[in-house]
């Protein structure tokens, strides 16, 4: 039976499946594709998985509501412990299994940026910046990129600067001094894609329902490894989907991911305003819980 869902719905669905019972997850700040991942497996499959959520830097064990202006407070009140905010120590003192990151351009070696887009001095574009970003990539195993929109001005040949080094420029000096092991998996809504263990170049693992790799290679701007059998993304199932419109994201914060220009802005102004009235009317507990 043929089951209707969004590119973000598949990539959340996508996401969760990587999550095992019992993991530790790092999650980020407005990551909401992954965000909403970690709540469908603590839902369904894995409901021993932990966040730590940098949003307050706490450990939270509970599947809390997907929400903007409200994320740290949420996160507060449903903490179970604090981390601290230093980066080294948040991946060397502890283990953790599970973290993903996005970013403005990624390269065939990994690398990405979200500092500058066009020159430094005199940039076209400037990004938020590094912050912990590196630190993660030079000492994480479990690193995972996503991408909403896979295009060629996001996978490029070379990104414009290294906000975090992936595989530099696939020697095997590249990441020497380094502690993790690099990039291990990149997700957008085209496919599914890993590193060539020889050459670290990125290469298709998996398609989504409906996408060729014709239209990979449309949308990227160099040459990535391409297996003569390539898999086929599993899609999301219905009670995947109940999870996710009616008990994770009501509100639909996941489409902001994908939107862009005044959509983006209008749905934004829309979620932050619903957010308000719903917790000023008392209605915010009842809609989720």
């Amino acid at each position: 039976m043929n089951v209707e869902y969004t590119i973000e719905e598949l990539m959340i669905s996508t996401i969760a499946k990587r999550i095992g019972d019992g993991f530790l997850v790092v999650e980020g700040i407005n990551t909401t594709l992954p965000t909403a991942a970690y709540r469908l497996a603590r839902l369904t499959h894995a409901p021993r998985a932990t966040f730590l959520s940098l949003a307050g830097n706490v450990y939270v064990n509970d599947p809390i509501r997907l929400c903007f202006a409200l994320e740290e407070e949420e996160a507060l009140k449903h903490a179970i412990g604090f981390q601290g905010s230093e980066i080294p120590p948040l991946y060397t003192t502890f283990k953790h299994d599970f973290e993903m990151l996005r970013s403005a351009q990624i390269d065939k070696f990994g690398n990405v940026n979200s500092t500058v887009i066009g020159d430094f001095s005199n940039p076209k574009v400037r990004l938020p910046g590094i912050s912990g970003v590196w630190d993660v990539f030079g000492l994480d195993d479990h690193i995972r990129c996503y991408f909403p929109r896979h295009t060629k001005r996001i996978f490029v040949e070379r990104v414009d600067f290294v906000s975090a080094l992936g595989f530099g420029d696939g020697s095997p000096q590249a990441r020497e001094g380094m502690l993790g092991s690099g990039p291990y998996e990149v997700i957008t809504n085209l496919g599914i894609f890993r590193f060539d263990e020889k050459t670290k170049e990125m290469k298709l693992i998996s398609l989504h329902p409906g996408i060729s790799v014709d239209m990979v290679k449309e949308n990227t701007s160099f040459e990535m490894v391409i297996p003569k059998e390539v898999g086929t993304t599993e899609p999301p199932s219905h009670y995947e989907l109940e999870l996710i419109r009616t008990k994770i994201d009501p509100l639909n914060l996941r489409a902001i991911e994908s939107a862009s220009g005044k959509e983006r802005l209008e749905l934004l102004r829309w979620i932050l305003e619903e957010e308000k009235r719903l917790s000023e009317t008392g209605r915010w507990e009842g809609i989720i819980r």
